[in-house]
């Protein structure tokens, strides 16, 4: 059976091309629920595959998320925008994260350092 998720375990350590493939086949799983969408993202993210995770977090907003998945997937947007230098979208994807969940922590943190 493959897992829908892989753990962090894959991602950080010595096999991300296994990670990659796991996330890739959770997608497949369940190409309708944005949380695969958002994990994948987020593997992305952190190894700077900047046009991979925007591609990943767009399909998590078109995957009918649930308030915390559209939160997760604007912040990655943001995150994305400015570790790229673009101040003004990366602000307006972190609004747009605490506009969807006003819990998030990261989002509030990350808007807050570019005022």
């Amino acid at each position: 059976m493959r897992l829908a998720i892989p753990t962090w375990t894959f991602t950080r350590a010595m096999w991300p091309e296994f990670a990659e493939k796991e996330f890739l086949a959770g997608i497949t799983v369940r190409p309708d629920n944005a949380v695969p969408y958002n994990a994948t993202g987020s593997f992305y993210r952190r190894r700077e595959r900047w046009a991979d995770a925007t591609a990943m977090y767009e399909k998590a907003l078109k995957a009918n998320p649930d308030a915390r998945s559209t939160s997760i997937a604007h912040y990655g947007l943001g995150v994305v925008h400015q570790k790229n230098g673009r101040a003004e979208p990366a602000k307006a994807e972190f609004a747009a994260a605490l506009a969807a969940n006003p819990d998030n922590a990261e989002a509030k943190k990350a808007l807050a350092s570019l005022k």
